[in-house]
């Protein structure tokens, strides 16, 4: 059975994986940066095993480190949702706000959701979409978002996002097909308004790994990718859609593929952040924790 001095140490060392910072995660404790550097040093004397690698100005974890941050993470939740089961989740708020970029695919996050819920099956959640990643930064809550690289450090990494070139198949009967990606600027593009993007150029990457960029004609340009599609759908020209958006008018016929064999270069990951107003609350922190562990 552990020790109370060995949760401790665990807790501690949770805490210093999430935050990679001795006087963040001293500020977080509430204790000073040389009590956090002694339970760590005193948790790895105990294991035998370098955790942590001590920088000037930050901290990193060795791969063991790594392994031993998410198990760490995973008992004490399940603690924490001990506890909240047991105090009826009184001590908590009962709502959780998430938001979600245009292009998320729902069912990511309800996969999460229903997890957190199997230990918090009190907290609520509210859900709201936005178009604009920078829309919501005035609104305190989680932010699913995808990007090529995360916004910040804390950002975490959920999955891929998969994408493919469409369009529909009245727009080929009428217009035909590019069978290059530099023939790809003589067909009509509808491309998507986003805070991160304005080029007209696209860079592609085929199966053989060979990249090219190619210029696009810009006929639209939407901030919704639900509208994206529908503007396919009305034969309204070419665009990239998320795999999620256009898989049943894939399977229908309605939509074909463009450019097969061919997919954008710079593949897009679905992240999760903090947008904070205010400190994050404890079962916003139990949710993060759940969608980088698991339980």
């Amino acid at each position: 059975m552990a020790t109370l001095d060995e949760v401790q140490q665990l807790a501690v060392f949770t805490i210093l994986a999430k935050e990679r910072h001795f006087t963040r995660a001293a500020d977080k404790l509430g204790i000073s940066k040389s009590q956090v550097s002694k339970q760590i040093s005193a948790l790895e004397k105990r294991l035998g095993l370098e955790l942590v690698i001590r920088n000037t100005r930050s901290v990193s974890l060795t791969k063991l480190g790594i392994e031993y941050a998410s198990s760490g993470t995973k008992m004490l939740n399940h603690f924490y949702a001990a506890e909240a089961k047991v105090s009826n989740v009184t001590a908590y708020p009962a709502d959780i706000e998430l938001w979600l970029e245009d292009s998320i695919d729902l069912r990511v996050v309800t996969k999460l959701t229903t997890l957190f819920r199997n230990f918090y099956p009190l907290v609520q959640f509210t859900i709201s979409r936005t178009n604009s990643i920078n829309a919501s930064s005035t609104q305190s809550g989680l932010l699913f978002y995808t990007a090529t690289q995360r916004r910040n450090g804390k950002a975490i990494a959920l999955k891929e996002q998969g994408y493919k070139m469409v369009a529909s198949a009245e727009f080929v009967n009428r217009n035909g097909k590019p069978k290059t990606p530099t023939e790809l600027s003589q067909f009509t593009f509808i491309a998507r308004e986003r805070d991160d993007v304005t080029s007209n150029s696209l860079k592609l990457r085929n199966k053989e790994s060979e990249e090219v960029t190619t210029v696009f004609t810009e006929g639209y340009r939407f901030q919704s990718l639900r509208d994206i599609r529908d503007a396919v759908s009305q034969n309204m020209g070419i665009a990239v859609l998320p795999e999620h958006l256009i898989s049943e008018k894939m399977a229908s016929g309605e939509f074909q593929s463009i450019l097969t064999g061919w997919t954008p270069a710079a593949s897009e990951s679905i992240y999760l952040e903090y947008r904070a107003i205010r400190e994050i609350n404890t079962v916003e922190q139990q949710f993060l924790d759940t969608a980088e562990y698991g339980t």
